[in-house]
């Protein structure tokens, strides 16, 4: 069991869209995130990744380089 701690500000997930996407791995989620303190989560859907792409390509690749 591995356990990664993520500090205020981190985000998660990057991974998994990105594998999603360009066909990867069909393994799903390999992750659980535990918080200990009221949090906001925000949940990103392949509309959202493809508006990211169509309007702020740099920031998709970064995306994407970080998700792979």
């Amino acid at each position: 069991k591995v356990i990664v701690q993520y500090v205020k500000g981190s985000y998660f997930g990057d991974s998994d869209i990105f594998a999603e996407r360009y066909g990867l791995s069909n393994s799903g989620r390999d992750t659980t995130a535990i918080s200990h303190s009221n949090t906001t989560l925000f949940v990103m859907n392949m509309n959202v990744l493809d508006k990211i792409k169509s309007d702020f390509y740099q920031i998709y690749q970064e995306m994407k380089d970080t998700g792979i």
